[in-house]
């Protein structure tokens, strides 16, 4: 048992013996990477992957950090489909209203009471050749002809002359 030992342990410090080589002649070959590196330029040193390129950094979506233009209106117009996915659609049908019309009417009083935008009545005003504002006061025929160039009815409305005793 003995002569057994012996060859064990004559054995055991002949594998520590070639792990010991092993790991110097490790340490050796990383001290040389490591020299090759430092005389490298910092910019060739982290090279990994393929042909010694560096990996793409990305970043992470940070909501704090200010967009750059081109971002922001990509993102605006991502707001602006979704909401015209879900916002409000014009009605198909145009609402025809009857409009009583006084002697004299305001073009401002007129859009009113068409339920209309002043800019258009005085577009269709400005047309027929009308040059007047939105506080300007037109007559009663004039006033026809624009409803019904709108598309509404026009209804003349007359006021009874006061009676003087």
């Amino acid at each position: 048992m003995t002569r057994l030992q012996k060859e064990e342990a004559e054995g055991l410090k002949k594998q520590q013996e070639q792990a010991k080589q092993q790991t110097e002649k490790a340490k050796k070959t990383d001290d040389a990477d490591s020299d090759d590196k430092s005389k490298k330029p910092k910019r060739l040193r982290n090279t990994s992957g393929a042909d010694g390129r560096k990996q793409l950094h990305v970043a992470k979506k940070n909501p704090s950090r200010k967009l750059k233009k081109k971002d922001r209106t990509r993102l605006s117009q991502k707001i602006q489909e979704e909401q015209a996915q879900h916002g409000f659609q014009k009605p198909i049908e145009k609402v025809v209203r009857e409009v009583s019309i006084p002697d004299n009417i305001k073009v401002s009083d007129l859009a009113q009471k068409m339920a209309t935008k002043a800019g258009e009545v005085l577009k269709v005003l400005m047309g027929m050749g009308v040059m007047v504002t939105l506080n300007d006061v037109i007559d009663q025929d004039t006033a026809l002809l624009v409803v019904e160039e709108m598309g509404h009815t026009g209804v003349v409305s007359k006021k009874k002359p006061l009676k003087t005793s």
